[in-house]
């Protein structure tokens, strides 16, 4: 059995596995791991971007499980896929558990978008190296940017309209158009053929004006942490 366990800026997922299929795949709520009933893993791998504090409370949980753990970070190769960073220890470990999920659910040249507090769009090309990418504010770091550098500008959820016929429409439609636009861009300049893969928590706000040859998959960097957490297994 398998823990995996990725802590973003906003969010915590987790997700349980018994070496065939997900008995979970969840967002922690109030603070609180709920396992199921006679989980037992023996290997954890967790990755944050959230802080020690957040890293000291997820190295309490996996203590009183008892299990062998890893933090996830980037290295030159993992799971067949090679880094392409110039300096590997540098790339976030959530870019690269996208990435490495991307990898091993397509086994082909992609383009990975994960759109969180951060939108990163990154490409992956066959025979397995990740060549890195960009970044860019996310959707809701787009519209706060506007609400607290435009005194005018009091942000409000609004809705995709184009032409957009009020102030809060237009703010959403901007900045989405704004991430849907970079995606299409930069799949355009480096594999326009290539499958597109969209993660994180603003993906489902993009969806609409990406189509359905987009592959939506909102647990990708869990994906890719269990392909890591296999690896170590077989290793140990």
């Amino acid at each position: 059995m398998f823990l995996v366990i990725d802590a973003g800026n906003t969010r915590i997922k987790y997700g349980c596995h018994d070496g065939e299929r997900w008995l979970l795949q969840c967002v922690l709520e109030d603070g609180r791991f709920r396992f199921p009933e006679g989980f037992s893993p023996r290997r954890v791998v967790m990755s944050c971007v959230a802080g020690q504090k957040v890293k000291d409370f997820l190295l309490r949980t996996v203590a009183e499980l008892g299990a062998s753990s890893e933090w996830l970070s980037a290295s030159v190769e993992r799971c067949g896929l090679q880094c392409g960073y110039d300096d590997p220890s540098s790339l976030g470990p959530d870019r690269w558990a996208a990435a490495l999920g991307a990898w091993c659910l397509t086994g082909r040249s992609c383009v990975v978008m994960s759109a969180g507090t951060a939108t990163t769009i990154d490409l992956i090309r066959a025979p397995g190296i990740y060549d890195g990418g960009c970044i860019l504010p996310g959707l809701s770091m787009m519209q706060d940017a506007l609400a607290r550098g435009t005194a005018m500008l009091n942000f409000a959820e609004g809705e995709i309209a184009l032409p957009a016929r009020n102030t809060h429409d237009a703010i959403h439609t901007g900045c989405v158009l704004a991430q849907v636009g970079a995606l299409r861009e930069v799949s355009r300049m480096l594999s326009p053929d290539a499958p597109i893969i969209l993660t994180g928590g603003a993906a489902p706000s993009l969806l609409s004006l990406l189509g359905p040859a987009v592959q939506y998959r909102p647990w990708l960097t869990l994906e890719g942490m269990l392909s890591v957490a296999r690896d170590g297994a077989r290793d140990a």
